[in-house]
């Protein structure tokens, strides 16, 4: 599919867009399907690079932009992340900062896998109906997302976005067991797309935009590498497109339906949505992963030596030497990750299964909030301590308590191994 003409959408000063629906299809040899919908007054397709539709390797849109004003409408959202509380405005330019850095530099020190980066099929029927299902039995129950104060990824401060955790067992059908059930369903299909053998990196469960929804363009932070969008349920107006940046720059907008699954490198690939959702709600998942790490010690297979990431890699690998910020372990117990815990077990690194960051959690404590009942057997065989505190004073079973209910077997298995909802005590 290299060097097919890649057009896009242009949008007009009315809130009606002109979109184009590109549908990667199965077929390699198939030419991208493109579509116009929603226009207005016969606006032509455009062909455009970053800093259009939105600042992405600057904080400036580029001038005489063909989509309109698209610079005041920026201006406008971080104006409003930044008067969104007393402590907003330097962290939300800190925040904008490290997103066009992160945009500049990791793309191009990154191993990609695929031709363009991108690649739009149906779900495979046995990850929708898990999804299907949940969405079904517990859609009205989403939370809001606890964004971190100043993240302009979502503009949250101004429409918050939801949440539905698969990981939740007090929801209908969640837990960790469906949690893995999705995971393993989707699998196969990401790593016949790159070619690799992947390990689990993140998935959280279905996050819920509301109307006027806006996702800044971004690359997500390693390890996510080879990721999966799955669209469950939507109620719009208009199509909410995914633009995305291919490995030859080109931006491309894609159009979702339910039961669509976009394949993206999620590593190097720019990807958002900067036009606010027009309607009420669009509901997806986000599955994510990673190339099977060989070794713990060694730089991931997936950065290229040499390169700006990699001396970033570099010098932050030397500066967690003595750290007591969140390990490897530690995201690798929370997506229930055993196979990665077990090459931790037998490297340099074996430490870092029982090493407690700055609040004083551990691994442990991160299987225990997320329901891995799997990674708790390990921990503990490996010898983590199952009444180990956080700070403050809370035990796994404690933390593993304010999630799950008392007959859940992962409050069973910390309470056999000693885990304790008391204070600790300590040998004399």
């Amino acid at each position: 599919m290299r060097g097919e003409r890649q057009e896009t959408m242009a949008t007009p000063t009315m809130r009606t867009a002109l979109l184009l629906a590109v549908g990667l299809l199965l077929a390699t040899a198939a030419a991208a399907e493109k579509k116009e919908c929603g226009s207005d007054g016969g606006a032509n397709s455009l062909s455009f690079g970053v800093d259009v539709s939105y600042p992405i390797h600057s904080h400036q849109t580029i001038s005489n932009n063909p989509l309109g004003d698209k610079q005041g409408f920026y201006d406008r959202l971080l104006t409003g992340c930044r008067e969104s509380c007393s402590e907003c405005d330097e962290k939300c330019i800190h925040s904008e900062t490290d997103r066009i850095a992160m945009n500049r530099r990791q793309p191009r020190s990154m191993v990609n896998y695929t031709d363009i980066g991108i690649k739009k099929i149906r779900a495979p029927e046995e990850v929708m109906k898990l999804l299907t299902e949940f969405w079904e039995n517990n859609k009205g129950l989403e939370y809001p997302e606890n964004w971190t104060t100043g993240n302009t990824y979502v503009n949250h401060w101004e429409m918050p976005s939801y949440m539905l955790s698969v990981e939740n067992s007090e929801l209908q059908g969640g837990g960790s067991k469906l949690k893995k059930m999705i995971w393993d369903a989707a699998v196969k299909t990401v790593s016949e797309w790159t070619g690799q053998e992947l390990t689990t990196s993140s998935l959280y469960g279905i996050r819920v935009y509301k109307e006027g929804a806006v996702l800044a363009p971004h690359v997500d932070r390693l390890p996510l590498v080879s990721s999966a969008i799955i669209n469950v349920a939507q109620d719009v107006d208009e199509p909410w497109p995914l633009e995305v940046f291919t490995h030859d720059g080109r931006a491309v907008n894609v159009t979702m339906e339910p039961g669509d699954l976009v394949l993206y490198e999620s590593h190097s690939i720019v990807h958002g949505r900067p036009y606010p959702l027009k309607g009420r709600f669009f509901a997806n998942v986000f599955i994510h992963f990673q190339p099977l790490v060989a070794d713990y010690d060694a730089m991931p297979s997936y950065i290229i030596p040499g390169s700006p990431e990699a001396k970033k890699w570099e010098r932050d690998n030397r500066r967690k030497m003595g750290s007591t910020g969140p390990t490897e372990a530690h995201s690798r117990a929370a997506a229930g990750d055993v196979k990665s815990l077990e090459l931790i077990a037998v490297s340099k690194q074996r430490n870092i299964l029982f090493q407690p960051d700055e609040n004083g959690w551990c691994p442990l404590h991160e299987a225990a909030r997320a329901g891995e009942v799997d990674v708790i057997k390990f921990l503990l065989k490996e010898g983590a301590n199952a009444d180990v505190r956080v700070n403050g004073g809370k035990s796994a079973l404690a933390i593993a308590m304010e999630v799950f209910s008392e007959d859940s077997e992962v409050v069973q298995v910390l309470r056999e191994a000693g885990s304790r909802l008391g204070p600790e005590t300590f040998d004399e």
